[in-house]
């Protein structure tokens, strides 16, 4: 990412793909005071899909020396907007947590927020905009958020393999894979619609990732646990309980163990096996209210869904 740290110029961000021989530009205009584009996205950004050359990329950089480096990125998680302005946040540090075949799995360490306005300290408004931006630097994303650059996290390694097929055989009979797991969806939703977001979107994951290698009679397996949770009905144990009227149910968890036969197989023909179950909240409208004299509160139904209208839709 280049640009101003004061946000007084245009900001650059450049994508490269893992050979760094394709590179492409996004260009997010600076805000004007006053003026109406805090309310759009569309308004600040400019997408280029031409694919461009490191030696373009360094002759952009080159001609535009002035403005100055802000920060090298692993992927964007999402753009907020408060009273003032936008906001990009990003992953600026990740470590490595595992991998399935040749795909690497990453874990968030640090996220930055940038952003795209210059604060107005004159504004009365500027106290509340430097108060939310604080309750957003303190929400921490350090501890079970994952993401892939090559492997879709958020879909069970069965999915994958009908969607392979269904492409290989130009089959429509089945959908793409549901954004249930997509964290990030709801934070992305506008930069997607604006540009051809497979290019730049990275589907984060919350939840657990572990992996580890198993040798066992001259074989050689590689053992993943990916627990996925749903970015729909989410909250705290008690505070969250039941069903939605949409028919999610509260801390709903995908949990799947991948085991792939590293001995035996190929990028081609691997020998792999996926288990998967799933975990939620009972699909009825009922609750908890807890109290700290009582580690067990009672359980409380509600009956404003006699018909069950809910249920049936969860089901």
């Amino acid at each position: 990412l280049v640009g101003s740290e004061m946000c007084i110029r245009d900001r650059y961000v450049i994508g490269h793909n893992a050979k760094k021989t394709i590179f492409r530009v996004l260009k997010f205009r600076k805000r004007n005071k006053g003026s109406a584009e805090k309310d759009s996205l569309s308004a600040l950004l400019v997408a280029d899909n031409t694919n461009l050359t490191k030696e373009e990329v360094n002759a952009m950089i080159e001609a535009n020396k002035d403005m100055g480096f802000i920060c090298k990125f692993h992927a964007i998680v999402g753009f907020f907007r408060f009273l003032e302005g936008y906001y990009m946040m990003v992953v600026v540090a990740a470590s490595k947590v595992g991998r399935i075949g040749v795909h690497k799995i990453h874990r968030i360490k640090e996220t930055k927020l940038i952003p795209f306005f210059k604060m107005d300290q004159g504004l009365a408004s500027s106290a509340y905009e430097e108060k939310y931006r604080e309750f957003l630097n303190h929400f921490d994303l350090s501890q079970g958020f994952y993401f892939s650059y090559s492997y879709d996290l958020t879909s069970t390694l069965q999915d994958q393999a009908l969607l392979h097929l269904d492409r290989l055989h130009r089959s429509e009979r089945r959908r793409a894979p549901s954004d249930t797991f997509v964290w990030n969806h709801h934070i992305m939703l506008e930069f997607n619609l604006l540009i051809d977001g497979q290019k730049w979107f990275t589907p984060i994951i919350h939840g657990f990732i572990d992996h580890l290698k198993v040798f066992n009679v001259g074989h050689v397996f590689s053992i993943t646990v990916i627990a996925r949770r749903s970015r729909h009905h989410a909250g705290t144990r008690y505070l969250t309980r039941g069903m939605n009227d949409h028919g999610y149910v509260a801390n709903f968890v995908e949990v799947e163990q991948i085991v792939l036969d590293l001995s035996r197989s190929t990028p081609d023909l691997p020998f792999v096996s996926s288990y998967v179950q799933v975990r939620g909240s009972i699909p009825v409208y009922w609750l908890q209210e807890p109290h700290v004299y009582n580690p067990k509160p009672p359980i409380k139904l509600h009956p404003s869904d006699p018909f069950y209208s809910g249920t049936a839709k969860h089901v």
